[in-house]
């Protein structure tokens, strides 16, 4: 019951700080950490990341994908059939289609995009009880955007009770799969995206979303974030590697940093399972560890696999986003707990990110 309160808290400070903040789209309605620790997904088929240095696309790389046009400086994408063109520095809410129904997500195209050159992608999962356009408001995700050149969509979770498909779970991943898969897809026909550069990021339940993703077999992303909910490794012994950074408030009482358990199902602490991801991608022990102000930063690297883990452990952090919209922070604060500005989940994830590239869909 204190979880849903706080959820139903967490929706209504959001939405009255930011202007149509959750004016569209559908949101779900029951606790974070309850919904993520009973709640599995599937990703669709890609291939393992592996990291490289990026660069700038030029457009004479664009790939012939519908979303592409060659017009060279053109502004606008081909995008679907009938579709408007799309207009830098806007958020535009799209629908698509998965399981016989329809779906949104809240598109946001950074000021410096160009049709003609393919641009990376982050797709962003929200928590329960807020949807696409609170997440965008509540990490500041489209300041990041414009000032790195990349894409962002962020989908409406289709709930009721958790943030993923209806009729998702552990035992049938398929509608989740198909939601994801149809969304890339989408995306892909709207607007000129690198496949190559393609992240994934999310928040409490969002962020459970991930590690599901993580348990899959196959990769549909370069490289993954979470933000207060983690699943275990032990899980799912046998998925590839992958990169990943991660962030956890040791005061987050809705998705405990020390662990917990929803029924049958058990979280080991965050540390444990930061540790065992690290050791799955072959990184050496122990890591290396920096503190940034207070919060305390470890990194494994020169895994075998060539994908790095970071973690970063923020002392008294509640179940908020680092660094977030400080309205929206100081508005949730009574009810999730304090946001450190020490650092900002948001450009750390992008830095991250962009040290990796995957071969494509």
């Amino acid at each position: 019951m204190r979880l849903a309160v706080a959820s139903a808290i967490f929706t209504a400070a959001t939405c009255l700080l930011v202007a149509s903040g959750c004016a569209s789209g559908e949101s779900s309605t029951a606790a974070d950490a309850t919904n993520s620790g009973t709640t599995m997904a599937a990703s669709g088929s890609t291939v393992s990341a592996s990291p490289t240095t990026t660069a700038p696309a030029s457009p004479s790389a664009a790939p012939a994908g519908p979303g592409c046009s060659l017009a060279a400086g053109s502004a606008s994408a081909a995008g679907s059939a009938g579709a408007p063109p799309l207009q830098p520095g806007t958020t535009v809410q799209q629908t698509y289609q998965s399981g016989g129904r329809d779906h949104t997500y809240e598109f946001y195209i950074p000021t410096s995009y160009r049709a003609d050159a393919p641009t990376p992608l982050v797709v962003a999962f929200h928590g329960s009880g807020i949807n696409g356009a609170a997440h965008l408001a509540f990490t500041s995700l489209r300041a990041d955007a414009d000032a790195h050149g990349y894409l962002v969509a962020a989908p409406n979770g289709d709930g009721p009770f958790t943030w993923f498909a209806a009729g998702a779970s552990m035992t049938d991943p398929k509608p989740d799969t198909a939601l994801i898969d149809a969304l890339l897809g989408d995306v892909a026909a709207r607007a000129c995206v690198d496949q190559t550069r393609r992240y994934a990021q999310g928040f409490s339940a969002g962020s459970g979303l991930i590690f599901a993703l993580l348990c899959q077999p196959e990769r549909q992303f370069a490289a993954y974030g979470g933000v207060s909910f983690a699943l275990p490794v032990s899980q799912c012994p046998d998925t590839p590697p992958a990169p990943l950074i991660y962030f956890h408030g040791t005061a987050d009482s809705s998705a405990g940093y020390q662990g917990a358990s929803f029924g049958s199902f058990t979280i080991p602490p965050a540390p444990q399972i930061m540790s065992d991801w690290a050791a799955h991608n072959g990184c050496p022990a122990p890591p290396s560890e920096t503190l940034v102000g207070s919060v305390q930063r470890q990194r494994w690297s020169n895994c075998t696999s060539g994908d790095d883990v970071q973690f970063y452990s923020i002392p008294g952090g509640g179940h908020t986003w680092p660094g977030g919209d400080p309205q929206i922070a100081a508005a949730i604060e009574a009810a999730f707990g304090a946001t450190t500005t020490d650092v900002a989940a948001t450009p750390l994830m992008w830095e991250f990110f962009s040290r990796y590239q995957s071969s494509g869909p």
